[in-house]
């Protein structure tokens, strides 16, 4: 039996539910290729954040970030009032 791909293995967590998942890596272009494959396998809408631009929605570097949201708390309860596509 083959091992699942970490794109199987994402697919797997966004199946089930789970509304939000973390990626710690050191291989950013490795790690946006997995979620940006899944997450069309799936037909999923991305919304991503990092500590520099704070929360972006989809993968484009250019385009809205919210700097306000560069602290991970601020980010999420910001996600979290926003009426935001799944």
């Amino acid at each position: 039996m083959t091992q699942p791909t970490d794109a199987e293995r994402l697919m797997t967590l966004l199946r089930a539910g789970h509304p939000a998942v973390s990626i710690i890596t050191h291989e950013e272009l490795d790690a946006m290729r997995v979620v940006r494959e899944a997450t069309e396998s799936l037909g999923a809408h991305v919304w991503r954040w990092s500590l520099l631009d704070g929360v972006r929605e989809g993968f484009a570097d250019r385009g809205d970030a919210s700097a306000e949201t560069a602290q991970p708390a601020v980010a999420l309860y910001w996600l979290m009032k926003q009426q935001l596509p799944s």
